[in-house]
């Protein structure tokens, strides 16, 4: 009865070790002591977040496309001029920069600066009338102007 213990508590060991993924195994021997519960724990951790943010990746992508089917034939059928264009994908831009830097902790003006970049002529295009857009920026400092 003995042996059939010891027997019993290694095949509970070895089942417990190939759960466990093989990176962890040997990255982390048991020599470590309880830093390596430690550290064990952190990487279970890491890994529990990476896949959530995968699933939501996974979301927001599938969002999109189902957002984009619907909306699509919408916009085919509305005929917008370039400056209606170009001032709607910025304001959509502003809308949606300044949200996302506030969460990231970082100023609203670098997420300006790269979504010009991204957006502008350089980029993907997106926003081509300089002439239009210069415009409305310069409207822009004078309503920042009679902020301060």
């Amino acid at each position: 009865p003995q042996h059939v213990q010891v027997h019993q508590r290694e095949r509970h060991v070895h089942a417990n070790e190939q759960q466990q993924p093989r990176e962890m195994q040997t990255v982390y021997p048991q020599r470590y002591g309880r830093d390596s519960a430690l550290a064990m724990q952190q990487i279970r951790t890491l890994d529990a977040v990476n896949r959530a943010a995968e699933t939501i990746n996974n979301a927001v992508r599938a969002a999109v496309h189902q957002l984009s089917e619907v909306m699509a034939p919408l916009l085919a059928s509305i005929h917008f001029s370039e400056t209606e264009k170009d001032s709607i994908v910025l304001l959509l831009a502003t809308a949606l920069v300044t949200p996302a830097m506030a969460f990231l902790n970082l100023s609203p003006v670098l997420g300006f600066l790269f979504a010009g970049m991204a957006l502008g002529p350089s980029g993907f295009n997106i926003v081509t009338g300089v002439v239009s857009t210069t415009k409305l920026a310069e409207l822009g400092v004078v309503f920042f102007l009679f902020e301060m």
